[in-house]
């Protein structure tokens, strides 16, 4: 497959949580020159199923240190992993500006989705949700949570504030960078797919300086239903989001409603 004999080229996803990442990385990690571990390689959880299984084994290992050793496999055009944004501290984007890594940073501008999802997430990892999963190769049947709606809209906030941030820091490394959003991968918002656009996969490969392939993973989307099926409180949450600049993300809900119901 022409692959390198040293060590990889330096790459990272960098995102938010719920937003596609672990996908993206199970689709790269399936291209034959390039490393790319899946889940979260520098994720250090309140317990220690939550800890990268790096991490565990080796508890003194610092983040560099991972980096270090996933940018040294050999015998791969690339090494990479998924970066989330909490993850991707001061001394994490020094690390990618001194190797020079190539940066895909993607985002989901639908944060409206991405906040359902993290608040199901939540749950999940607190018990509340304990027959629920973070990641799976199966359909997932709905959940029904409650949310607050000050709280929500916060979150939103939020999410759009950390995204604008990422942004500008990537900007300032001067590193190559690029722009991706969930919406491109999945063709938009409210489908589900087991593999990438071939334009997008074919632009992604040729970002990262690898053979022209069909990127796909079996990873299936957990909380893919619409957010009126998986918020029990939605009529009141709508109501509150209509009076925000979140009116948008509102708008496109009714389209894919639309969709679904036109087929």
């Amino acid at each position: 497959m022409g692959r390198m004999s040293k060590y990889a080229s330096p790459a990272a996803i960098i995102t938010h949580t719920r937003s596609g990442g672990t996908f993206l990385a199970a689709c790269l990690s399936n291209h034959p020159d390039i490393f790319c571990p899946r889940g979260e390689p520098l994720l250090r959880g309140d317990a220690p199923e939550r800890t990268a299984e790096w991490l565990r084994a080796f508890p003194s290992a610092s983040a560099i240190d991972v980096l270090r050793c996933i940018g040294a496999a050999s015998f791969y055009k690339v090494g990479m992993c998924k970066i989330t944004y909490p993850q991707a501290t001061e001394e994490v984007l020094a690390h990618l500006k001194e190797v020079g890594a190539r940066i895909i940073h993607l985002t989901r501008k639908n944060v409206v989705r991405v906040a359902v999802s993290q608040y199901i997430t939540g749950a999940v990892v607190t018990g509340a949700l304990p027959d629920h999963t973070e990641h799976t190769d199966r359909p997932v049947d709905p959940v029904s949570i409650v949310l607050q709606p000050g709280g929500f809209i916060e979150r939103c906030r939020w999410l759009v504030e950390q995204q604008q941030k990422m942004t500008a820091a990537l900007a300032a490394l001067g590193l190559p960078v690029l722009p991706l959003t969930y919406a491109d991968m999945m063709d938009g918002e409210g489908h589900e797919g087991t593999e990438l656009p071939q334009w997008l996969s074919h632009y992604i490969c040729e970002f990262l300086g690898v053979e022209r392939r069909i990127l796909g993973s079996h990873l299936r989307r957990v909380n893919h239903y619409p957010p009126s099926t998986l918020v029990s409180n939605w009529s009141q949450l709508r109501e509150q989001l209509e009076l925000t600049e979140f009116q948008w993300c509102l708008d496109e809900e009714d389209k894919i409603e639309y969709r679904r119901s036109d087929s």
